[in-house]
């Protein structure tokens, strides 16, 4: 009669001889480049469908070096599993795609060890794309030209990457950071395009500090900035937050009035592929949820 097997140590690989990658494995390694790292859930929702079919194959991966896990510290239990690049990864991958090597190893080793604040923060705002992949695709919409934080900074050669500063609209001689979590560009069916700038909330942020943000937001198009730094035609700025009532409140004190509409808020546990292209969006003054695509 045979042994049963030993069960795998999920934070060590067990090392095989090689792995026969196929075109989804190529197409994970890929998001997993562009997105910096996701959770076994987020990896299910865009590739597999169910969660245990992608923890069989990442486990795969995770054996074979061609991802890196990462875990959440967690008082009672055990959170669900964070992937990124792996060493292998990043060979095969540059490989596959013809680009240096070097390039995404850099993306690798910014994901390497994340700090814990960072982490679920980066997720939440992950979280946000891919259910906005996801629905894009369902609905028959494109979303083009992503951008992170540190996408959407300035870039000088020889220097570190600067936020966008505006004149504060309230306070003389100050300047606020325009420093938005994510960007993005969507193209309905009809070929119009739109673009938002996201945020993402968890109550972290003193209302005050919150409301000078969105002023920043109201001064960067009362000044047209966003046309040389993005070659955009206008925006909205998307907020996800499990305190709704609470920011509409506060955006509802920003001046000008006219600029309002272009802020929406969605609480963030509807945001999900089936609800995120419904009426869930709250707009300051108005009583009626919307779509948040709409004009």
């Amino acid at each position: 009669m045979s042994s049963p097997s030993k069960k795998r140590n999920r934070f060590t690989p067990q090392p095989v001889k090689s792995i026969q990658l196929r075109g989804r494995d190529y197409t994970i390694l890929t998001v997993l480049y562009d997105y910096g790292m996701l959770t076994t859930s987020q990896i299910a929702t865009l590739f597999f469908g169910t969660h245990k079919r992608a923890c069989v194959r990442l486990r795969n991966l995770f054996d074979a070096g061609m991802v890196h896990r990462i875990f959440r510290p967690v008082v009672v239990g055990s959170a669900e599993i964070v992937y990124a690049l792996g060493k292998d990864g990043v060979s095969r991958l540059a490989k596959h795609l013809k680009i240096d090597r070097k390039q995404i190893n850099e993306v690798r080793l910014r994901f390497e060890n994340p700090k814990p604040l960072f982490l679920d923060h980066y997720l939440e705002i992950n979280q946000f794309r891919v259910a906005l992949s996801v629905a894009a695709k369902e609905n028959g919409y494109r979303v083009k030209d992503w951008k992170y934080e540190t996408d959407l900074k300035i870039k000088k050669a020889g220097e570190l990457p600067k936020a966008i500063l505006v004149k504060d609209p309230d306070k003389v001689g100050r300047t606020i950071p325009v420093v938005p979590d994510g960007f993005f560009i969507l193209e309905t069916p009809d070929s119009n395009t739109h673009h938002f700038f996201l945020e993402v909330d968890r109550g972290t942020m003193e209302p005050a500090r919150f409301r000078r943000k969105m002023r920043g937001y109201a001064r960067y198009r009362m000044d047209r900035i966003y046309r040389e730094h993005l070659d955009i035609s206008g925006f909205k700025v998307l907020t996800i937050t499990d305190r709704v009532s609470s920011l509409l409140d506060t955006t509802d004190q920003i001046r000008p009035k006219r600029f309002q509409p272009m802020y929406c808020f969605a609480d963030i546990e509807d945001i999900t592929p089936e609800k995120l292209f419904s009426e869930i969006w709250r707009v300051p003054n108005e009583q009626k949820p919307k779509l948040f695509y709409s004009t």
